[in-house]
C-alpha cells in the first residue's frame, strides 16, 4: 500500500497511512518511528500554518484547516476541539523564571534544567459548550491549546492547566475562561508520540455510525477512507 498524506474531512488534521519502514517527522517531533505501518493524525499541527512534514524520503507540506470564525482551538490530546471558542482580549503573555537560587555575592546556582515557560489565556464560550470546555481543562494529562488560524509567534502548544478562573460576562450565558498553564517541555511531547493520534477515535465511529445507520466491523483503513475521507 503507497504511503498517503490528507486532510482529514472530519476533524481538519493533517492525516496520514504510511507503511512499514516510513519515517514521519516535522521539525523537531517524530510522529511516527516506521517501526510498523500506520494510520495517524498530527494533533500539534497549527491551524491554518503550513506544516511540512518528512515522509520517508518525500518531502509533503499540509495544512490544518482554521477553526471556522476565527475562534480558538482547545483540546485533549485527541486533537478534537469544542466548538464556539474565542479568544478574547489575550495578548498571549508568557513568563519564565530561572530558578536561579542566589546564596550570597559569592555563591549562584542554577537548576539542572531548564524550566518551563508560563503562560495564560483567555477565552469566551457559549453556555452549551462550558460542560465540555470543563471536562478537557480538568483532564489528569496535557492539552492543546492555539489560536483558531494562523498567528505569527503563537504556535498549537501543548501545555498542563494550572488553574482556571471563570467569569459571566452577561445574561445570555456567555462565559470567560482564564486559563494558567505552563507548556510542556520536549520530553513530555515525545512521550506523546510527537502528536501523533488516531484518525479516527471511537467517539468519531460512534458519531458516523449512529447518522448512517452502519454497525458493521471495519478496519482502521476503512474508516479512515469512510470517515476522514482518505484517497484511495
Amino acid at each position: 500500500m503507497a504511503n498517503k498524506t490528507w486532510i482529514a474531512t472530519h476533524t481538519g488534521l493533517p492525516s496520514f497511512s504510511v507503511d512499514a519502514g516510513t519515517r514521519v517527522t516535522t521539525g523537531g517531533r517524530v510522529l511516527w518511528p516506521g517501526n510498523q505501518a500506520g494510520v495517524f493524525s498530527d494533533a500539534l499541527a497549527a491551524p491554518g500554518v503550513p506544516t511540512t512534514y518528512q515522509v520517508g524520503d518525500k518531502t509533503v507540506t499540509l495544512t490544518r484547516r482554521p477553526i471556522p470564525g476565527g475562534g480558538m482551538l482547545l483540546t485533549g490530546t485527541d486533537g478534537r476541539p469544542i466548538d464556539g471558542l474565542t479568544a478574547w482580549n489575550n495578548q498571549d503573555p508568557i513568563s519564565w523564571k530561572s530558578g536561579a537560587s542566589i546564596i550570597d555575592d559569592r555563591l549562584t546556582r542554577w537548576s539542572m534544567r531548564t524550566p518551563l515557560h508560563d503562560g495564560k489565556t483567555r477565552c469566551v464560550l457559549p453556555a452549551h459548550a462550558e460542560a465540555e470546555a470543563w471536562r478537557v481543562l480538568r483532564t489528569r494529562g496535557h492539552i492543546i491549546i492555539a489560536p483558531g488560524d494562523a498567528t505569527p509567534g503563537v504556535p498549537a502548544r501543548l501545555v498542563t492547566v494550572n488553574s482556571v478562573a471563570r467569569e459571566r460576562l452577561g445574561a445570555d450565558g456567555t462565559i470567560t475562561l482564564t486559563i494558567q498553564w505552563t507548556e510542556a517541555g520536549p520530553r513530555d511531547v515525545e512521550r506523546l508520540g510527537g502528536g501523533a493520534v488516531a484518525v479516527v477515535t471511537w467517539g468519531d465511529w460512534q458519531s458516523w455510525s449512529d447518522r448512517t445507520g452502519n454497525k458493521q466491523d471495519q478496519s482502521e483503513v476503512s474508516l479512515a477512507r469512510l470517515i476522514a475521507g482518505m484517497p484511495s
